[in-house]
């Protein structure tokens, strides 16, 4: 036999010894004794009869679980925090409040007759039980937004939906007041439109915390219009008329002559001038100034405050005189048969003006007032129609009358 054959021999030999041995310790000696076991989970019976009655454990106050297991060595070995657990009868509790309840430890069902168990720490199970119940709170924004250069938070922002439902134990609800979206940002240029969290505060404005509260939604809409700023200039149209031009006869100045206003920027960037309307210089008698309400073009706002502006209109190189005449004619009139339009306006005093040397040209005979029935509907009876004044021998672009007129018309059955 060579050696590496008596090895083999031995080693098996040895091999064949120690399992006798460990075989004659455990299970033929098999002593008696004990093991901590920690961490054992606890479950509660009768759960859901608890829940049918609005009532639900909000909180376990006992921590961990550990008991010490009395047994032969191979029973105990086989317990552990994983095939063991502690039941909790809750079927019986009917109303809110804190409770101490005894247990049962249930171990495998291979070793359950054959262990004892000791030392239970700790000894009770303590809970708190309460009501599930809901409410509703605002939700306040507490920004804190420094914009950049030339830009402006137009407000300060809001929040959608602005009440949240909150649903949980009725002692922790009581105690929240609202609920609070902080938003802080440096350099802002451009509206703020994202979806973010909120926190529960009490009266006091301290977070609250717990598991068990639940909001109908986990996030809000925020909205903060960051807007830019603009200096634009404000200005007026002319129509010529009243036989003067805004290229020959008019100096005019805008109080203010400028405003700041504020919008998106894909806005304002498009705007340069605000009109403030027209002036039809046939209606301007004399130089003085008109207020003009000053508005905004769409989805801007004014940063400076202005709402009105002031034209002063200055009229030069013109000269104004009154024309008395009698030439007074109606046009066009479409009246019913055995009908005729009349007027009983003889004469009319007209406003003249327009340069020096071609209004001093203007007598009564070129003054012509008409009223132009042309399409309107005629019906006996008296009314005021308006008139056009004509100026007859000289150019119509150099004089022409200033204001309004209107002549009295009456229908009438013809004799």
């Amino acid at each position: 036999m060579s050696n590496n054959q008596r090895k083999f021999i031995w080693g098996i030999m040895a091999i064949l010894l120690s399992s006798i041995m460990w075989l004659y310790v455990t299970v033929i000696m098999d002593p008696e004794g004990s093991k901590e076991i920690r961490g054992i989970p606890i479950e509660y019976l009768g759960e859901e009869v608890l829940n049918s009655r609005n009532l639900y454990v909000i909180e376990d106050r006992t921590g961990i679980v550990r008991i010490t297991v009395n047994g032969r060595r191979t029973d105990y070995s086989a317990v552990t925090n994983s095939n063991t657990h502690v039941e909790v009868d809750l079927s019986t509790i009917t109303m809110p409040g804190s409770y101490r309840r005894a247990y049962d430890v249930i171990f495998p069902d291979n070793v359950r007759n054959s262990l004892t168990e000791s030392n239970r720490n700790p000894v009770y199970v303590d809970l708190l039980i309460d009501r599930m119940e809901s409410k509703v709170v605002e939700v306040r924004l507490v920004s804190n937004i420094i914009t950049a250069d030339g830009f402006i938070a137009a407000n300060q922002g809001s929040v959608e939906p602005y009440e949240v439902r909150i649903s949980g134990p009725s002692t922790i609800l009581a105690d929240i007041a609202y609920a609070e979206v902080t938003l802080n940002l440096e350099d802002a240029d451009q509206t703020i439109d994202s979806i973010m969290s909120f926190r529960l505060k009490d009266i006091d404005g301290n977070e609250i915390i717990d598991q068990h509260i639940t909001p109908d939604v986990p996030e809000v809409r925020l909205h903060v219009p960051i807007h830019k700023k603009k200096v634009v200039a404000l200005g007026i149209d002319f129509r010529d008329g009243g036989g003067i031009t805004l290229a020959d006869n008019i100096n005019f100045s805008i109080k203010p002559e400028t405003i700041t206003i504020s919008g998106e920027a894909a806005v304002v960037n498009g705007i340069n001038e605000i009109k403030l309307g027209q002036i039809d210089l046939s209606k301007v008698e004399a130089s003085g100034p008109q207020e003009f309400m000053i508005v905004l073009p769409n989805d801007t706002n004014s940063v400076s405050g202005e709402v009105t502006a002031v034209v002063t209109v200055e009229i030069v190189g013109a000269r104004t005189t009154t024309v008395v005449t009698s030439n007074i004619e109606i046009i066009n009139a479409a009246v019913p048969d055995g009908y005729s339009a009349i007027t009983n306006m003889n004469e009319m005093s007209v406003l003249i003006r327009g340069p020096e040397n071609w209004v001093s040209m203007v007598t009564p005979t070129n003054v012509r007032v008409a009223v132009d029935l042309a399409g309107q509907e005629l019906n006996p009876g008296h009314m005021l129609w308006p008139a056009t004044v004509y100026i007859d021998g000289v150019p119509s672009s150099r004089v022409g009358a200033v204001g309004d007129y209107s002549v009295p018309v009456e229908i009438i059955a013809a004799e």
